[in-house]
């Protein structure tokens, strides 16, 4: 089992799809197209990896993908990565299921991100990782009352992630209140933005090429 301190102790998790026109970001799409709405999730996944890996973090990376595409897709996409296929019936299911595989391999503190949120870097991970050797749990909020990132040590709860009603305002909240009724302690990181609408897009000036 690795070590309480060692990098191979920490485990960041990044759940993605692949950037199929129509399969992903489609919100976004029915307002910008769903081409440009796949190239920017695309486009979005790359950058975050490399701000994620360089320089080489203290932590271990896995990209738990979306098996409706096949992995020698991803693999010409992205190249090498340790890839874990997504199980489950529901985002919650295989969040869990990601959590658990994790904590059965050694890790004792795991970071589950989506692969599409701008800006995600280092340091915020780092942040992430060393408040949750303190307490059990760590959350991103979402400014559209969801969240970004999560962080648990094992065991993983089952009711964080059970009859959660997902992609709407309310996740944060309930999963707060989950968290409560667990008697777990509870820290949070930076508010950070998605983007599904073009309100979202036009907020980051960095991503222009993909504005309608």
């Amino acid at each position: 089992m690795p070590e309480g301190n060692s990098p191979q102790f920490d485990a960041l998790s990044v759940f993605c799809k692949y950037p199929e026109p129509g399969k992903v970001k489609t919100r976004l799409g029915k307002e910008i197209g769903f081409d440009r709405a796949a190239a920017l999730y695309g486009w979005l996944l790359q950058q975050n990896l490399s701000r994620l890996l360089h320089p080489p973090p203290p932590f271990s990376l896995f990209l738990f993908y979306d098996p409706v595409v096949p992995l020698v897709a991803y693999r010409r996409w992205l190249g090498a990565y340790s890839f874990v296929p997504q199980e489950g019936r529901d985002l919650g299911e295989r969040m869990y299921q990601a959590f658990d595989y994790l904590f059965a391999r050694g890790f004792g503190h795991v970071l589950l991100v989506g692969s599409d949120i701008p800006r995600l870097d280092q340091s915020l991970i780092r942040q992430a990782f060393a408040l949750l050797r303190h307490h059990d749990v760590v959350l991103g909020p979402a400014e559209d009352g969801g969240y970004y990132l999560i962080g648990l040590r094992p065991p993983p709860l089952p009711s964080l992630f059970h009859e959660i009603p997902w992609s709407t305002s309310t996740v944060l909240e309930q999963t707060l209140e989950r968290v409560r009724q667990a008697c777990l302690s509870c820290r949070l990181v930076e508010k950070r933005r998605d983007i599904d609408t073009v309100d979202d897009l036009l907020a980051f000036p960095e991503l222009q090429e993909f504005w309608p």
